[in-house]
């Protein structure tokens, strides 16, 4: 059995470029051989959970008729899980170079925080609002090579370094390139859907929707790369 972890660079390519920033993900797996049909197949799962973004704006704020200046957080995360399968061709010095495939669910999530301007380790905030989610399918092909780097009684570590391609259907995501303060207007870029939240304006206590942010919507396109620490050992 094999266990893993790692770092996790996702470069968006073709028009998935367009508003998306690479994603920086650190990513789990665990396999197991298939004896049955060869011991140099190995299935199992991956899990992984990275950022694509991450702003901050000063802005004006009412809480609870309590005008404060403070600042508003953008994040964007994007959650990996599924299946995964390797064929490892096993060298005599200690090198295994392999191919794999894997397919599963990815789902992107984008949210902004308004900080708590007391609390100097902006763990708190004054409101938290999901601005998008959406989620899909992928599937992916790709291949790498683990070099041996120690050995126990029944274990071996390995480095790993591997490339895959992975492919999704349409999703929604938010345009990184312009996330918005409050108080500045946004004209939609073509093609792109708006994100409105209500706020209350600082000076006439009235309830305005403003457009913080937009979404776009392309195909699942990454070329994800990744170094991680593998740990081989008998069950």
């Amino acid at each position: 059995m094999t266990v893993s972890a790692g770092y996790e660079l996702g470069l968006p390519q073709g028009r998935f470029q367009n508003g998306m920033n690479p994603l920086h993900s650190l990513v789990v797996s665990g396999a197991l051989p298939v004896a049955a049909i060869s011991k140099n197949l190995h299935v199992g799962a991956t899990l992984g959970i990275g950022e694509y973004a991450n702003a901050r704006y000063g802005v004006e704020y009412n809480n609870r008729g309590n005008y404060i200046n403070t600042s508003i957080r953008y994040t964007s995360n994007v959650f990996q899980g599924g299946g995964q399968a390797l064929y490892l061709f096993d060298l005599s010095n200690g090198v295994k170079p392999f191919v794999s495939a894997k397919a599963g669910y990815i789902g992107f999530f984008s949210n902004f925080l308004i900080d708590d301007p007391t609390d100097p380790d902006a763990c708190r905030v004054l409101e938290h609002e999901s601005i998008q989610a959406d989620n899909t399918l992928y599937w992916g092909y790709g291949g790498g090579v683990r070099v041996a780097i120690g050995k126990g009684s029944g274990t071996q570590n390995y480095i790993e370094l591997s490339a895959h391609k992975t492919h999704g259907r349409e999703i929604g995501y938010v345009n990184v390139d312009r996330l918005q303060q409050m108080n500045k207007p946004m004209d939609l870029s073509e093609g792109a859907q708006p994100v409105n939240v209500n706020f209350v304006s600082a000076g006439t206590n009235s309830v305005h929707g403003h457009t913080l942010a937009e979404v776009f919507r392309n195909r699942v396109d990454f070329l994800q790369l990744r170094l991680a620490w593998v740990y081989q050992f008998s069950l």
